[in-house]
């Protein structure tokens, strides 16, 4: 599930304009793996595995199941004067279950913060 919002997008005496934006993701990913050999099957009946007398010798089925959850939050501004300077920013946090118990969470800021000058 994502979900965008736009919580501000104003201008203010026709020269500053100013945009805050939020987006939130939200999602469960299930993971499953079954796996056997078995022997005893007739060549007649090679594609319904239930026909098999047991399973190979010395090995024993398997199953694996996993669900991984994760959750993120992002955010940008932009500021503009007078339509020829503008700031722009974001931001952004992770948490997943597969980071680790102590380590749950990562944040990333952007390392830049663009000023640009509009020349006309």
């Amino acid at each position: 599930m994502e979900i965008d919002l736009s919580f501000i997008s104003k201008t203010f005496a026709n020269l500053h304009s100013l945009y805050m934006g939020m987006g939130y993701t939200l999602a469960q990913t299930k993971y499953e793996d079954y796996s056997f050999q078995a022997e005893g099957i007739t060549n007649s009946n090679m594609a319904f595995l239930g026909a098999a007398t047991s399973y190979a010798q010395g090995t024993t089925p398997y199953g694996y199941e996993s669900t991984v959850r994760r959750v993120g939050v992002t955010g940008n501004f932009n500021y503009t004067y007078a339509d020829r300077y503008f700031v722009d920013g974001t931001f952004k946090t992770e948490g997943s279950s597969q980071f680790g118990k102590d380590n749950r969470w990562g944040i990333d800021l952007n390392k830049y913060l663009f000023i640009m000058v509009y020349v006309s």
